[in-house]
């Protein structure tokens, strides 16, 4: 999928539904400023704890964007669907293991944890559409189906730049349908490139080698 047909998916999604979308994603913001607020005065227990309570709001809010690409129309309360056992160590246990790993490759210089930050890009969208994995295999399995297409997604993305100067000159005003829209739109992306995401025989142990781009 190209990037203006991604995007175009995008926009379309966000259009039929404005101020739902705004709202959902409003949402989502106030409520990761409070975990952040609340927890984080908390040393060491209470980061942790946000890691996990995030990482769980981040499980439904994914889900919300790929059900709406998927034509499931998802309600405001979707994103709070995960702050459950599961959701949260899953969740939780996702976003600490995309920090680490993509920080550690960064030591080698920025370029090597930039490719890993794409490569892992697709983790949470893995593991909702394969809830039986665990967070270690929704990442090997993210990079496996990124083999090729990181450059893609960075295409993507990088096209949005327009949209993200918009987001400064407003001072963040713009993020409100700007976000949404480029969820919407990486989500579909997704959906064109994962194929069978639990293919039979799968190894999880490999290392999936960035042979391409």
């Amino acid at each position: 999928m190209s990037a203006q047909e991604a995007r175009r998916i995008g926009w379309n999604l966000l259009t039929s539904n404005i101020g739902g979308h705004i709202a959902t994603f409003f949402i989502f913001s106030l409520c990761s400023g409070a975990i952040s607020s609340v927890l984080g005065v908390v040393p060491v227990v209470g980061g942790i704890a946000a890691v996990f309570a995030m990482g769980a709001l981040a499980l439904g809010l994914n889900k919300y964007v790929i059900d709406t690409v998927r034509g499931d129309y998802p309600t405001l309360d979707s994103i709070f669907k995960f702050f459950n056992k599961d959701g949260l160590i899953n969740g939780g246990l996702i976003s600490f293991l995309v920090g680490i790993f993509v920080f550690l490759w960064s030591l080698l210089f920025i370029i090597p944890g930039i490719i890993k930050g794409y490569a892992y890009s697709m983790s949470y969208y893995v593991w909702l559409d394969n809830p039986t994995l665990t967070a270690s295999e929704a990442l090997k399995e993210s990079e496996r189906i990124m083999n090729g297409h990181k450059m893609d997604l960075f295409v993507l993305q990088l096209s949005f730049i327009g949209w993200i100067l918009l987001c400064l000159i407003t001072f963040g005003l713009a993020t409100l349908f700007v976000t949404p829209y480029m969820n919407f739109s990486t989500a579909a992306f997704y959906e064109s490139i994962k194929g069978n995401t639990m293919a039979d025989g799968l190894d999880y142990t490999t290392n999936y080698a960035d042979d391409e781009i």
